[in-house]
């Protein structure tokens, strides 16, 4: 075989390799639970092993903050940047209570509370319907307040590379009512949506139907309105900071049940990009994830999430290389915590995605 023969081999497998690996992001999401004083080593050992470019860390859940710890969490971002890691500030933005004790949040905000009926429903009410816990009206004033002064303090005091939304959708739509959200409808339509929810579609008179849609169409503005409003947050700082949101997988599901018409808010550059919870184990599920979000001929703003914790890291490593031999605009790995307990799973990815050190 001639030199020259060899060489354009050699540049070929170059090439092929490189395209196998040419997503711009390989994401690491940090839940709440390993922020811990004496672990910030670990996490930036753990992130360089797995050649992971972007953190994101919970800094906000719950109604709670977990940034607070000022040396702690500085000292994290800055080792994340010494090593060219950049770092995301996680916050659950809508989600605010879960579990049986009274609900603690603001007493102005009890108002924005969702429900299905006049009363803000119970934690097991919510259970029974596969709903986490106590969701807010996006447009509650309190709650973009506090975001607000966050995002400010993250921004200019932590120096964080970016905002990642999270739980930023509703909840479910017969959950989708409240006094702000039925107020802010009536405004603009001068109708009371809390009339038709509850009826049977199939059912409702023509003007009922109307509205009907109109309040669906309702739900998605206002979730659009303000991201906007977030975006308007992040640009006062006149600085280069990336905002991404967390979205359900499936671009129809997304719209229709959950309110995130995400396909529009990286068609008008409202967000820097997305990240699809494409969580299930099933190879097939997670494969025509992937194929509706290509129809949408937005790859670049699409990146793709994978999780561990349900699966092998056979199946895992799967599902990681299809991501990366497409041309989506990267991978985020959900989580940190579940790799920091589960050594075998790490080691063996670690080894097998090809990024290990």
């Amino acid at each position: 075989m001639s030199h020259k023969i060899v060489l354009v081999i050699i540049f070929f497998l170059v090439v092929i390799s490189s395209s196998i690996f040419a997503a711009d992001k390989h994401g690491l999401w940090v839940v709440r639970y390993a922020l811990k004083n004496n672990n910030v080593k670990e996490i930036i050992s753990k992130s360089r092993s797995l050649g992971i470019t972007d953190l994101y860390v919970q800094v906000w859940a719950l109604s709670k903050s977990f940034h607070k710890d000022k040396e702690y969490f500085k000292t994290l971002i800055n080792e994340a940047h010494n090593n060219n890691i950049k770092v995301h500030a996680w916050i659950n933005v809508l989600y605010v209570w879960s579990g049986n004790d009274k609900l603690k949040i603001e007493e102005k905000s009890l108002k924005s509370v969702l429900r299905k009926h006049n009363t803000i429903p119970k934690y097991k009410e919510l259970k029974s319907k596969g709903i986490e816990g106590h969701y807010i009206h996006p447009f509650d004033q309190s709650n973009l307040d506090n975001m607000a002064m966050m995002i400010d303090e993250l921004i200019t005091e932590y120096h964080v590379d970016g905002i990642h939304l999270d739980y930023f959708r509703y909840p479910d739509f017969q959950y989708s009512i409240s006094p702000t959200g039925r107020t802010r409808f009536m405004l603009k339509n001068y109708y009371d949506p809390y009339k038709i929810l509850f009826q049977n579609h199939n059912k409702l008179s023509n003007t009922n139907n109307f509205v009907y849609n109109e309040y669906k169409a309702f739900l998605k503005d206002e979730l659009t309105l303000a991201l906007q409003l977030f975006k308007s947050y992040i640009e006062k700082s006149d600085k280069k900071i990336e905002l991404s949101v967390a979205v359900k997988p499936d671009p129809k599901i997304a719209d229709t049940y959950y309110f995130q018409n995400w396909h529009k808010w990286i068609d008008e550059n409202i967000c820097d990009y997305v990240i699809l919870m494409n969580y299930n184990a099933d190879n097939i599920v997670f494969r025509n994830n992937l194929y509706k979000s290509k129809e949408l001929n937005n790859d670049k703003k699409i990146v793709i999430g994978i999780a561990t914790y349900n699966q092998k890291w056979t199946s895992f490593i799967e599902k990681y290389k299809i991501v990366l031999k497409s041309n989506f605009a990267g991978t985020s790995i959900f989580s940190y915590n579940y790799l920091s307990e589960n050594k075998n799973f790490y080691n063996n990815i670690k080894i097998n995605i090809g990024l290990s050190e």
